[in-house]
């Protein structure tokens, strides 16, 4: 059932990750688009302009042409960068009341044992129950400590507090973030 939830996790990112590169592929498109029609514009406009400038003006103007158009790309880039993360922020935070939540919590304790002693799991409140349910079926020592700053998942405290295993969604987002936003950049600066 757990490597069948992963499995299913791991499709569902798969898909949302397809998409967003798709999404990706797009803006680029019309970014593009949009850069040389304002690039052929405004050397059009340029060019009637050479006439009263000399080469060294001229030069100047195209330069400082793609220098703002280059500058535009990369805030067009940025927002849509921004966009995409609080969205799959969002998207993120709604998991809490997806039916599989339950068995995925469970899965997010289970990965928290590093050993049999002293574990102490800080949990939402929502979750104590359901953290509780899972320490007695798998006859597990440890404390559950309610804590509303954590919006999902687990934070698992080992060898008497100076180890920190942070086992949420949110953390692993972040994980997974640095590496999507490697591939979003490369596609969106090809």
């Amino acid at each position: 059932m757990t490597g069948e939830l992963v499995s299913f996790l791991e499709q569902e990112a798969q898909a949302e990750r397809d998409k967003i590169l798709q999404e990706a592929d797009e803006s680029v498109r019309q970014i593009l688009e949009k850069a040389k029609t304002k690039s052929e514009k405004e050397k059009a406009e340029a060019g009637q302009k050479s006439v009263r400038f000399g080469r060294t003006e001229l030069e100047k103007a195209r330069n400082a042409l793609r220098l703002e158009t280059q500058t535009e790309l990369l805030q067009e880039k940025t927002r849509w960068l921004d966009k995409v993360w609080q969205e799959t922020s969002a998207r993120l935070m709604a998991f809490r009341t997806d039916p599989q939540y339950p068995a995925a919590l469970e899965q997010l304790l289970q990965e928290t044992l590093v050993d049999r002693s002293s574990i102490h799991w800080r949990l939402n409140p929502a979750d104590v129950s359901m953290a509780e349910s899972w320490l007695k079926k798998n006859e597990l020592q440890g404390e559950i400590i309610a804590d509303p700053t954590i919006d999902a998942g687990v934070l698992a405290l080992v060898e008497k507090g100076r180890v920190e295993i942070a086992n949420t969604p949110q953390d692993r987002l972040h994980k997974a973030w640095l590496q999507l936003l490697v591939e979003v950049a490369r596609r969106l600066w090809e």
